[in-house]
Formats: C-alpha cells, structure tokens, sequence
C-alpha cells in the first residue's frame, strides 16, 4: 500500500511524463502549415539538401562541402546534411525539411532530462524537461528549420559526457567519454556561426571547474584531452575561415558591433546589447521581436519559472561547488555571442545557449524551495504553495498552445513570407496559359522558392543558375517599368498596389489576417483548336 507522499510523488512523476510526451508530439504534427507559410531559408536548405543527394555538390559547385553558400552567405551545411534522409524518403516538401529540427527538439528534451538526473536525480531530470517541452522558445525554434535547435541538443549533450568523463577512473572510459564529449562540442562548433565564440569560453568554463573540482592533482593532465580533441575536430572550420576570410566572414561583418567607430562605442554596445537579453520583457513578456523566433505572448520562456529560476540561481551562488559553478557561468556566458552583434537585439537566435540552462536552474530552484519548506516544518503551507503554483503553470501552458496553435499563425504570416506557394502552385497549374512568368524585384530571394516548389532539376541549376521561363527583376526593381498588357503569355508576380489599375488573374490572400500578399496579373495566351 503506497504512502499518501508516495501517490503524489508518482502521480507527479507520471504526469511530467505525459507533458514530455505530449509536448514532443506536439512538435512533430502539422508542419507543413504552422507555422504558417515557409520562410526562405528553410526552402533553401531542403532544396540544397536536394543538391548535395542527388549530385553531391552545392548551389556553388562545391562537392560535399562543410559550409554551402546559401542567400549570398556562407553557413554551416550540417543541416543540409541531416536532412538528406528525410528529402529521400518523403520528399521535396515542408514536412521533410522541417522535421529534423522537430526531432531535435525532441532530442533536446531527452538529453535535458539525463543530465538533470545526472546530477540531480530522476524526478529533478523530469521537471527540467517538463520546463523545456513547453518553453515558447524552444518550442517554436523546434517547428522549422533551423540548424540553431540542435545546439540545443549538442551543448547538454556535450557537457553530459564530459560529466562522465570526469567521473571515470579507467583509461578507456576517459577516453571514451571524452572523445564523445569533443565531438559533441565539435557539432556544436559547426552547426551555428554564434557557437565559435561560445564554445571556446565555455570549454575553458568547463576545464577550469573541472582542474578546481572534480579531479585529483594527479588526473588533471586529463583536461588536456578533450581541448585537443576539439581542436583536431575544428581544423576544417579554421582551414576554411583563414583561407576564404572574405567569403567566410561576410555576414558577422555586416551585423558586428566591431566596424563602430571606438572601443569606447564597442564596449558600451557589448554591454548594452548583453543586458538586454536579461530583459523581462525579453525572456517572460514580449520575446524576440521578430516572429520566426517567438509567438509575442508569452515571453520567450514562462512567467511561472521566474520563482524557480530566482531560487536556482540564489542556491547556485550560495553553495559552490562544481554543477553550482558550472550552471552560474553557462548563465553568464549565454549572451555573449548575440551581444557582438547589432542586428534585431535581443535575438533569440543567437542567444539559444540559453536552453536549457534556464531549465536546469529552475528545476534545481524548485527542489531548493521545497527542501526549504520542509527543513522549516512547513510542508502543509508549501503543498498549498505548490497546487496555486501549478494551477497557474498549467493554465499558462495551455493559454501558450492555445496562442501557438491558433492565433500565431494569422498575426505572423507576413514573417514566414506567406503565399509563395500558393503562387507558384497556381502558375503551375496554368503553364498552358501562362508559359513564361516574371518576378518583381520587390521580392527577396524569390528564386529558391521557384526552386523548391518547382523542384527544378539540380544539374540544371548548378551548370546555368537559371529556372527556365522565369525572369527574375534585380532586387529592388518595381514592376512598372517592365509590365506589358499586350504581352499574351506572360504572367507577372507582383506585389498588390505595385502596377495600379491593372485587373489581376489570381489573388493570394491570407485570409482574415490582412490583405493580399501576391498577384498574378498578364494576359493568358490563346488556346490553339
């Protein structure tokens, strides 16, 4: 017969256990439509991911490179990679090129909880990932295709192993686990431009705790190894920034804090930006501003967290000792990437470092208050505590799925560049009427959608980086001064208002969440008997 505390300890546990799995499959259904639309990034990664399996080459040429030149940019290809099964099996569509960040979100959910009990026990391991599985940031960054989510997956991961090969005693199992850990961080390295800052501090972060902490003045050559094996791993990245600097460093140089005009400006932009990613209204009210990376409502974590999480990081300063230190200095160093840069601060993005540290602590907080209750003799007043705590919590998390689910995809189509294919399809569809089709330069990067949509033939692209019978306008350029009424065949995307006056074929509208977003305009060609 189970004890009254014992009920409730494993109804809690199988409770945390249902929210796990549900939220995880929450993150996997319905990708194809939210969120909604299908921003061009994510096209240009499942279309390249097409080019590297049915050619082995990039946009560019290159055969199986590590970085591919992506929207005029170069960025890391571990994405395209990963997604080259998924293309293959269910093919050129959303689902597929959606689904591995969907699956690492998942994984991110799984590591959480085997660290957290690592360190803390089954039921702390739990809450963590409960926390994780329904925050409004990871939770959306792990509905799209992203190759920042799976740093969500390779830092836990990473110091998981370390944790392992910290404690190991024996030669092999050191150097398993530290050979594991390298490749971890290793991933991480070449998964997302931001972690080449990050992961350096964080692995003098880990060493030095680790020389003060856990081992004996006779292994703490031991430190050396994974450093070295990090190092080895990060060559072909090094390789690549020192002998391609231009083409490697084109995009942190137009959003650096660097090209201001003093070290004076520098250091107070740092500063600035760095703080700001501690706002309240970042992290519990507001979020990112821009869309892709939060919902608007809540912030980008929970307001229920912010009692746990000031208790966490309260017991992280109070008791030092290696987790302690460890998980105080992961929170320190969380910004640091995002706030060398000078673009759409605070940026969720860039600052994803912060998952799941924020979790850890809070789960760590909740256990510290509740052994603060009982150590006192006020377990019936923390009980109490804890039912008003949760009741709020739960309705929070579904005031959240509610917004996400329901209300987030008609205020933030605009963001995911709604109506491409919509119109693409349509176009298609009336090829015999409208063989050829211009762009209008109002468009960004409308070319990878005419490439994912119309799954045009690889070889093709790479050899001409042409899409037969469609003419792109240079980026800027209205439609006005290239439009001709009397030109039969030809179908004209534009956007709505740019050729005023004009009677449009199709209309790509978003509903009752605002005006049109496309029209196609132009004369059909005559049908021959």
């Amino acid at each position: 017969m189970l004890s009254q505390q014992q009920f409730r300890t494993r109804a809690l546990i199988f409770l945390a256990a249902m929210l796990i799995f549900t939220a995880s499959a929450l993150r996997c259904i319905g990708l194809e439509t939210h969120p909604p639309g299908f921003f061009r990034d994510e096209a240009d990664k499942g279309y390249t991911s097409c080019l590297l399996w049915k050619t082995g080459k990039d946009s560019a040429g290159k055969s199986y490179p590590l970085f591919v030149q992506s929207l005029r940019v170069t960025t890391s290809a571990l994405y395209q990679y990963v997604d080259i099964p998924f293309i293959a099996a269910l093919g050129l569509n959303e689902r597929a090129v959606r689904l591995p960040a969907a699956l690492a979100g998942c994984g991110a959910i799984l590591v959480t909880f085997l660290l957290a009990r690592r360190w803390w026990g089954r039921s702390a391991g739990l809450w963590a990932a409960g926390f994780l599985s329904v925050c409004p940031w990871h939770f959306l960054l792990s509905r799209w295709a992203n190759q920042s989510i799976f740093l969500t997956v390779w830092v836990p991961l990473a110091v998981f192993w370390y944790d392992c090969f910290l404690d190991r005693k024996t030669v092999a199992t050191k150097t398993l686990y530290g050979l594991l850990s390298a490749v971890a961080f290793a991933l991480a390295l070449y998964t997302y431009e931001p972690a080449r800052l990050f992961i350096p501090l964080f692995l003098i972060l880990l060493s030095a705790l680790a020389v003060v902490y856990r081992l004996e003045k006779k292994e703490r050559l031991w430190v050396v190894f994974p450093l070295i094996l990090v190092a080895v791993l990060a060559v072909p990245m090094a390789h690549h920034i020192l002998t391609e600097p231009e083409e490697s460093g084109r995009r942190f140089r137009a959003i650096s804090i660097f090209g201001a005009s003093s070290y004076a400006e520098i250091v107070f932009l740092f500063v600035k930006n760095y703080l700001a990613h501690f706002s309240p209204f970042f992290l519990f009210f507001g979020g990112d501003a821009n869309l892709r990376h939060s919902v608007g409502f809540p912030g980008q974590i929970q307001i229920y967290l912010l009692p746990l999480l000031i208790a966490g990081i309260w017991n992280t300063v109070r008791h030092g000792g290696y987790r302690e230190r460890l998980l105080l200095g992961w929170l320190v160093l969380f910004p640091v990437s995002a706030a060398c840069t000078n673009e759409g601060i605070p940026h969720a993005l860039r600052s994803i470092f912060a998952l799941p540290v924020l979790h850890l602590i809070s789960a760590d907080g909740g256990f510290y208050i509740k052994n603060y209750f009982v150590r006192y003799s006020k377990v019936q007043l923390f009980e109490r505590v804890a039912a008003l705590w949760s009741i709020c919590t739960v309705c929070l998390v579904i005031l959240f799925f509610f917004v996400c689910f329901s209300v987030y995809p008609y205020y933030s189509v605009h963001y995911w560049e709604y109506g491409y294919r919509e119109a693409i399809h349509w176009w298609m569809d009336h090829r015999e009427e409208y063989p050829n089709a211009v762009v209008t330069g109002m468009a960004e990067y409308p070319e990878v959608f005419f490439l994912f949509y119309g799954k045009e033939n690889p070889e093709r692209w790479i050899e001409s980086h042409t899409i037969p019978n469609v003419e792109f306008l240079p980026t800027g350029q209205s439609m006005r001064s290239r439009y001709r009424s009397n030109d039969p065949g030809v179908a004209y995307l534009v956007r709505p208002g740019e050729l005023p006056g004009v009677v449009p074929q199709h209309v790509i509208d978003v509903g009752a969440s605002g005006p049109p977003v496309w029209i196609w305009v132009g004369q059909p060609r005559e049908k021959k008997d």
